[in-house]
């Protein structure tokens, strides 16, 4: 897969992460998460079709949805600023249509957490371990 990628968008994959969760500014939730990666300095992201299971065995559905996949990026230099905040919060951003901020540390510490990436024109909502893509985003300048 990751070489696929490689050769999909022209580049060697510098940083790679799974996102257990994500949506954005635009509505589009994605529950079942996806895949986030670095090749030069976009950050690209798309999700794989989820077959739902039970101890290992396929469930089969009756009416099932058909899958559309779903892609997306953004530069890295684009980026303005990253922010924790509750899940509960940023899905209520969402379907208001209002910008998320930062959640207060006593609510992040109770409640799932997700971490915003906000571009200005367009917010990101990523669930995964976020350290390394801190580190990523403050050398962004250097």
């Amino acid at each position: 897969m990751i070489e696929s990628l490689e050769q999909e968008f022209n580049g060697k994959i510098r940083w790679k992460s799974f996102s257990i969760w994500y949506a954005d500014s635009d509505s589009n939730l994605r529950p079942y998460g996806v895949f986030l990666f670095l090749i030069d300095n976009v950050f690209r992201f798309r999700d794989y079709k989820h077959v739902k299971t039970v101890l290992g065995f396929e469930i089969k559905e009756k009416n099932p949805e058909e899958y559309v996949p779903f892609n997306g990026s953004f530069n890295l230099e684009d980026i303005k600023f990253v922010a924790k905040l509750t899940k509960r919060k940023a899905l209520r951003c969402i379907a208001a249509g209002k910008k998320a901020t930062a959640s207060p540390l006593i609510a992040r510490i109770f409640m799932d957490t997700v971490l915003l990436v906000d571009t200005g024109d367009k917010q990101y909502f990523f669930q995964f371990p976020d350290k390394e893509f801190r580190k990523i985003i403050e050398k962004k300048g250097e």
